[in-house]
């Protein structure tokens, strides 16, 4: 039976933000601060070895747009984690891709804590994560190696030049898609592509950055994961009403092998009570009934010499229902 080396307790994008996105209700930043909170519980009762985040702590890398007080809560709640925490950036948590800057974003502020640690930068590409409590010399520190989203697809190419005697994990903040799946409208990587890179087979690929699960799936004898966002942002990603938050136990072997657990955050509420559900179909409703409605009076040829007649003409109009005639006479007046 192998020697189970390091466990390590991965967690997806976060996206803490003071205001909500549009389709959240306005208790979304208390919410994230919970499942964090969850994630420390969880760490200490599993005796993680160490909590990796994927990217993506905040959703705004500017500083006016993030409020002292959530720097500081995010701060203290990974700072209170038993367990040592590494953190590879995200496009959101910097700008420019300058990673030389992040002391002047909110990640900046959060990794002064001493528990934390960043990689995956222009400073630290990869960490090594050691078992706690453990100092046999049978065992063997895992190297985690961060790609970061402008990566280029050669980021992936790694060796043993470095004398590490342990297996490797890739954590990227990377648009990898399982085969055949990768969309076409934007820059993605198909998991095959990205398999090709390897010199030498890590042990898993865990990646972030897509916020819609894609599990755990092997790619010429390479296992893959993401478990998705531990934030539900919008109605509009695959199954955002029915997906529960995971973050995922992976336990590295000291082989190589790999073993996943999934493990569902409790803190996670049902959809029906952080989505705006009614308020958003309601506005969609009235926004597709206005496009219509202006629709039609493209076609119609008015003469208008005053908002009087305007309002008169929206309010006369025979295809348009009450409600939107309403809204659109409201606009005019607003404008004018």
């Amino acid at each position: 039976m192998n020697d189970k080396m390091v466990n390590l307790l991965m967690v997806g994008d976060v996206h803490v933000s003071d205001r909500p996105p549009s389709t959240r209700t306005t208790d979304y930043r208390d919410d994230i601060l919970k499942k964090l909170i969850e994630i420390g519980q969880i760490a200490k009762r599993e005796d993680a070895d160490a909590v990796v985040f994927v990217g993506d702590i905040f959703h705004s890398k500017k500083p006016e747009k993030t409020s002292h007080q959530t720097v500081q809560a995010v701060a203290r709640i990974l700072g209170s984690y038993a367990a040592p925490v590494y953190i590879l950036p995200g496009n959101h948590d910097y700008a420019g891709r300058h990673h030389e800057n992040l002391n002047r974003h909110p990640l900046g502020t959060v990794a002064l804590m001493p528990n934390i640690t960043l990689f995956g930068t222009d400073a630290r590409r990869s960490v090594l994560v050691a078992p706690r409590g453990i100092t046999d010399a049978t065992y063997h520190d895992v190297r985690l190696i961060g790609v970061r989203e402008e990566d280029e697809l050669s980021a992936f190419t790694f060796g043993d030049d470095e004398g590490i005697d342990g297996p490797t994990v890739i954590v990227a903040h990377s648009a990898i898609f399982p085969s055949g799946d990768a969309p076409t409208i934007w820059d993605a990587w198909d998991a095959t592509e990205v398999r090709e890179q390897f010199e030498d087979d890590p042990a898993h690929v865990w990646y972030g950055h897509i916020h819609e699960p894609h599990g755990t799936y092997d790619v010429g004898g390479v296992p893959f994961t993401n478990l998705g966002a531990i934030s539900r942002g919008s109605l509009h990603e695959d199954a955002a009403r029915t997906r529960t938050p995971k973050v995922g136990m992976l336990s590295v072997w000291s082989d190589g092998d790999t073993d996943v657990t999934e493990i569902p955050l409790e803190s996670a509420r049902d959809a029906e009570l952080v989505f705006r559900i009614e308020e958003v179909t309601s506005e969609r409703s009235e926004a597709s009934e206005i496009n219509a409605f202006a629709e039609a009076l493209s076609a119609v040829d008015i003469e208008v010499f005053s908002v009087e007649s305007a309002v008169q003409k929206l309010s006369e109009h025979p295809d348009a229902p009450q409600p939107v005639k309403a809204r659109a006479i409201e606009l005019v007046e607003e404008v004018t």
